[in-house]
C-alpha cells in the first residue's frame, strides 16, 4: 500500500497489480464449481430466478395498490372540493357554473365603494 503525502489526509492506494486478472480468475473458478459440482450451479440458479421472479411480483402488487391508493385519494378529493357537503366545500356539480360572475356585465360595477 501507498500513502498519498501531498494532501493532508492519508489516501490509501491500491496496487493495480491483481485486478486485470480478478475476471479471470473469477471465470476460472465458476468452470471448476460446475465441473465439481453441476448441481450447486444449478440449484444456485434456481433459487436465483426463484427470488428474483417474487422480488418482480411483489414489486408490480405494490405498484398496483399504490396506484390504486392514489384513485382514491383523487376521487375522494374532487368529491371533496365538487360535492355538495353541508356547510363545506362548493355547492353544485363540478360542471355547473352558477357560481361564476359575469365580467361583460359592467352595470353592477357602477357603484365603487372604498374601505
Amino acid at each position: 500500500m501507498k500513502y498519498n503525502t501531498i494532501f493532508s489526509k492519508s489516501v490509501v492506494v491500491s496496487s493495480k497489480r491483481g485486478i486485470p486478472f480478478l475476471p479471470g480468475l473469477l471465470l476460472i473458478a465458476l468452470g471448476a464449481v460446475v465441473l465439481i459440482a453441476p448441481r450447486l450451479v444449478l440449484a444456485v440458479l434456481a433459487i436465483f430466478l426463484l427470488s428474483l421472479g417474487t422480488l418482480f411480483c411483489y414489486l408490480v402488487y405494490k405498484f398496483m395498490a399504490l396506484r390504486k391508493q392514489i384513485n382514491n385519494l383523487t376521487m375522494n378529493f374532487e368529491s371533496s372540493l365538487f360535492g355538495a357537503h353541508k356547510g363545506t366545500g362548493f355547492k353544485g356539480s363540478k360542471y355547473s357554473d352558477s357560481g361564476d360572475i359575469d365580467i361583460t356585465d359592467l352595470d353592477s360595477f357602477k357603484k365603487i365603494v372604498y374601505h
